[in-house]
């Protein structure tokens, strides 16, 4: 728990260093699957800190009223952002 309060801690008063892509990042968050496993498009690191869902997510279609199944590391954003604030509020 102690890494996980961590993490937070940096990712509230540190987010630029939260935003690496690839590269020396102090967190790694992955992209699952719905076994919660690894996605195969998932980047990954020394330090897992979180796992999120990233593959078959509904999301709009771009300028359309449509909903379709996405695979991206991006669709781990909000679910992990949603647990953050979630953790921070309880802080």
């Amino acid at each position: 728990m102690a890494e996980l309060d961590l993490w937070l801690e940096t990712a509230v008063f540190e987010p630029i260093e939260q935003a690496v892509a690839k590269g020396d990042a102090k967190n790694c968050i992955v992209a699952t699957d719905a076994n919660d496993a690894r996605a195969s498009f998932s980047n990954f690191g020394g330090l897992v800190t979180i796992a999120a869902p990233s593959v078959n997510i509904f999301s709009l279609k771009r300028n359309t009223n449509q909903y379709t199944s996405v695979s991206r590391t991006s669709m781990a954003c909000p679910h992990v952002a949603g647990f953050g604030g979630s953790a921070v509020a309880k802080q």
